[in-house]
């Protein structure tokens, strides 16, 4: 029967007319072969193109072979995620866990995202992978979270979204409401299974990680957080999001905060209002206010200090020359990721240049010039202007797996 769909156009017609047609082929079923038709994967060991596309329930009935490049397993985690997002009711999530391409690619981007840790053989690394493996999940079931800050979505969507509302809209007052973390793990059974989770084993891995990282606090438990966030909160989420449209304004929210844009004030029963005309309000590293009716975004000054600050004991530090210049460029880079999405930070960053310079020529580069090759120079990088717009998921677009990889940073 989807062999008849191969024609979009067709396709579509018997969607239209599906009950006439297919009495016994749903809806979503069809749309998921359409999807299919959008992705051209190449086909990996054991799985032909077309198995591959139909996703989840290909994967389920062919086993895996043990012997997959890292590549070959990444294409079969984004297969199946794909599937996973399609998908309202999961009543097996740990089936996922225990593939060997859901294995291997957790150990993978353990050793990308965390190499002083993987190389130092630290005890955390199996910790961090099991969240990885769950990660990989939850990622693909946060497709039905709305207006959360997914793995696919980073600082230009959350700028692209205060272009579009706050300054294009006029929509110039924040509500921003703190999550419990700590309420959310006591109610996380409920939460999953409104989320159509099933799967109890799965569930009580999900509290067993939570509950063990969540509150470390080190990158593992910001990692934790941005993991679970949509798991534990998407209840509440939604709720203020039904809110919020009564009142024709826009939520935003992460692993911390639900903020909310609007026009007007309104009562909610907790949080606080924020006019970003009359003040400044600070947002992860960003720093926002309107002024003059120009919505300004640019780098907060707690930021900069911080940033100094770990510049500062890098080159104090007792690491060879090479080690001092690299880790102070992947800070640069770090701060670069921010701020090249907000033309008022330039000024800032040209003086932050300026400064780690002078740090470092006067320490480093003045005697061992053949290091400023490795030297990230914020003056010289490229600046983002792009207007961003929210997706609802970029895991059923065409993307490459270095696109898809970089999702996956624990790092916001």
């Amino acid at each position: 029967m989807l062999g008849k769909c191969k024609e979009k156009r067709k396709a579509f017609d018997l969607i239209r007319g599906e009950k006439n047609v297919f009495p016994d082929l749903t809806s979503k079923i069809i749309r998921r072969y359409l999807y299919g038709i959008r992705f051209k994967t190449p086909s990996v060991q054991g799985l032909d193109t077309h198995s591959m596309l139909m996703g989840c329930s290909a994967l389920g009935i062919i086993k895996e072979p043990s012997d997959l490049t890292v590549n070959q397993a990444i294409m079969r985690v984004i297969q199946a995620q794909r599937a996973l997002a399609l998908r309202y009711k999961h009543s097996d999530l740990l089936q996922y866990l225990e593939r060997a391409s859901w294995m291997q690619t957790a150990e993978a981007l353990t050793a990308h995202f965390w190499p002083r840790t993987v190389n130092k053989d630290l005890y955390v690394v199996g910790e961090i992978q099991k969240l990885y493996k769950v990660h990989l999940v939850l990622a693909a079931l946060s497709v039905q979270v709305p207006a959360y800050w997914t793995p696919w979505r980073h600082a230009g969507h959350l700028v692209g979204w205060l272009r579009i509302y706050a300054y294009g809209q006029k929509k110039q007052k924040l509500w921003v409401y703190e999550w419990d973390w700590d309420q959310g793990l006591k109610e996380l059974t409920k939460s999953a299974e409104a989320l159509g989770i099933k799967d109890a084993s799965f569930i009580d891995l999900c509290c067993e990680l939570a509950e063990g990282n969540v509150f470390a606090p080190t990158l593992r438990g910001k990692f934790a957080r941005k993991i679970f966030a949509p798991l534990v909160f998407h209840r509440e989420a939604k709720e203020i999001l039904r809110h919020a449209k009564s009142k024709k304004s826009l939520l935003w929210w992460d692993e911390y905060n639900a903020l909310v844009l609007s026009k007007s004030y309104f009562k909610q029963i907790d949080g606080y209002w924020v006019d970003l005309v009359d003040d400044s309000y600070m947002l992860w590293n960003y720093t926002i206010k309107i002024n003059d009716k120009n919505l300004l975004i640019f780098l907060s000054d707690d930021y900069i200090r911080s940033v100094k600050s770990s510049i500062k004991e890098i080159i104090n530090s007792s690491v060879g020359v090479q080690a001092k210049v690299y880790r102070t460029s992947e800070i640069m880079r770090g701060v670069h990721s921010w701020a090249k999405y907000c033309f008022h930070a330039k000024p800032q960053c040209n003086e932050l240049e300026r400064w780690v310079w002078q740090k470092l020529n006067k320490k480093i580069l003045k005697h061992s010039k053949n290091l400023d090759a490795l030297y990230f120079n914020i003056r010289n990088a490229s600046w983002d202007n792009f207007l961003y717009v929210r997706k609802k998921s970029m895991l059923l677009d065409d993307i490459s797996i270095e696109q898809w990889v970089k999702w996956w940073t624990p790092r916001r």
